[in-house]
């Protein structure tokens, strides 16, 4: 999982999704550093904090993303027209363990985070070996190859 904002009280907005993905999803094993990421695909003023999370739950994909747009709804996340824009949070499924997923309104894994620096710095910290299951590369190596020289630092 990936969680992230730039809107409002950026940590506290984090601090809540965690709280409630492990109250309603299933269970947190470890987390990241928290990151203060440039935004990616628009430009906006105000940069993102992103974290990724390693969970455990018993639900099925669709489930899980249920519970997701359930607690970004609660969270006050407005789904706009345009794909990319400030947010309060958002709340990416980045895998699910070995399961590769491909149904309408969900791609696991998340088939652009390869290119997306915010993403794999923060999953390299909790899980740098997780074998990737359509490239069969672990995710420390997807870093080392990523393309995308956007900004990304430890926050805190």
């Amino acid at each position: 999982m990936l969680t992230g904002g730039n809107r409002g009280n950026r940590r506290e907005y984090l601090k809540h999704a965690l709280f409630f993905l492990e109250q309603r999803a299933g269970r947190v094993l470890d987390y990241s550093a928290v990151y203060e990421t440039e935004p990616w695909g628009f430009e906006d003023k105000t940069p993102f904090l992103n974290q990724a999370l390693l969970m455990e739950t018993g639900l099925d994909p669709l489930d899980f993303l249920r519970k997701v747009h359930d607690i970004e709804y609660q969270l006050g996340r407005q789904r706009e027209e345009q794909q990319y824009a400030g947010r309060t949070i958002d709340i990416d499924i980045i895998f699910f363990g070995d399961r590769i997923v491909r149904v309408p309104g969900l791609e696991i894994p998340h088939p652009r985070m390869t290119r997306r620096r915010f993403v794999l710095v923060p999953v390299n910290d909790i899980c740098p070996d997780w074998i990737h299951p359509v490239l069969k590369v672990p995710v420390h190596h997807l870093l080392e190859r990523c393309e995308d020289r956007s900004g990304v630092k430890q926050w805190e």
